[in-house]
């Protein structure tokens, strides 16, 4: 296996949009629909009815899937802009199962309002949070073994099949605390949130926040003691819970999160779930780096 980590800023302007025109599992995200009030107001009427077309979401999924999978980066989203102003589409990646469902000239607006409106009062910071994330995931590839590396970087994704893959980890902002991820037969790409890093309203990071958050719900606990000592799958953990499935994904999604549930991922096949200790282990720790001001540990 290979680990490799990315970071891609130009990626998460896009992915911020995604986010901003997504209309399902809102509750999951930290940037809530008040976020999306707010930072709605970069578009016309026209154009927010535009952008929840089944072709801008084409569009705007081929653009973001070229970014993933593509060697070359643009140098910063001025250039990226301005390629699309000038009709230069990326060259499709066979891999892309997306296609351009718009014009140039619609989505040039689009993404050029976003920006003007919203983005570029954050894209400093977001980028230098996103480095500073790649350069502290470089220090844990260099330093664990890889599948560890892995599991530690992405706080819980655990690598089954690890034959001759090659794995991209490269950090978000937008999703939190959602770990985005894409399986081919010889790559897969994660992902993952950057914690640390804060915006807007919030005062302390995730980061010091998630293990609290996870265990404040008793149906939370009650699913931690169903992993304990096992390894079960969605359907086993649905039927033994008795809650509907979409709060069941929920609660995964925030003890994942967390970092109190590991995901047992084999391609091909669908993931396992079982405690994660070192996830509890970590709370005690972070919290005194909280408290006297530290800086995360590796």
């Amino acid at each position: 296996m290979r680990v490799q980590s990315e970071c891609k800023p130009v990626m998460e302007f896009l992915l911020s949009l995604r986010l901003f025109r997504n209309r399902t599992h809102q509750k999951r995200f930290d940037l809530n629909q008040k976020w999306k009030e707010e930072v709605g107001t970069s578009f016309s009427k026209e154009q927010l009815e535009y952008i929840d077309t089944d072709a801008f979401e084409q569009s705007l999924l081929y653009l973001d899937q070229h970014l993933l999978l593509s060697d070359v980066q643009p140098k910063g989203i001025m250039e990226f802009l301005q390629q699309i102003k000038s009709g230069h589409w990326p060259e499709n990646h066979p891999r892309n199962p997306y296609s351009i469902q718009s014009g140039g000239k619609e989505i040039y607006e689009i993404l050029r309002a976003w920006y003007d409106g919203y983005y570029h009062k954050i894209e400093a910071r977001v980028t230098a949070g996103l480095w500073t994330q790649k350069q502290r995931a470089d220090k844990i590839i260099d330093k664990y073994p890889l599948v560890q590396a892995v599991e530690h970087v992405t706080n819980g994704i655990y690598l089954e099949d690890i034959k001759s893959r090659t794995v991209i980890l490269t950090p978000h902002y937008h999703w939190r605390p959602i770990v985005l991820y894409k399986d081919y037969e010889d790559v897969s790409y994660y992902a993952y949130s950057a914690d640390d890093l804060v915006l807007f309203r919030e005062t302390i990071a995730p980061y010091y926040l998630r293990v609290q958050q996870a265990l404040s719900d008793e149906r939370r606990l009650a699913l931690l003691r169903l992993l304990v000592g096992t390894t079960k799958s969605f359907g086993e953990i649905h039927e033994e819970m008795g809650l509907a499935k979409s709060t069941v994904h929920h609660h995964i999604i925030t003890l994942r999160a967390a970092g109190l549930v590991r995901v047992h991922s084999t391609y091909g096949k669908n993931d396992r779930y079982s405690y994660r200790e070192e996830g509890m282990d970590a709370m005690t720790l972070r919290l005194q780096q909280f408290l006297h001001g530290g800086e995360q540990s590796l």
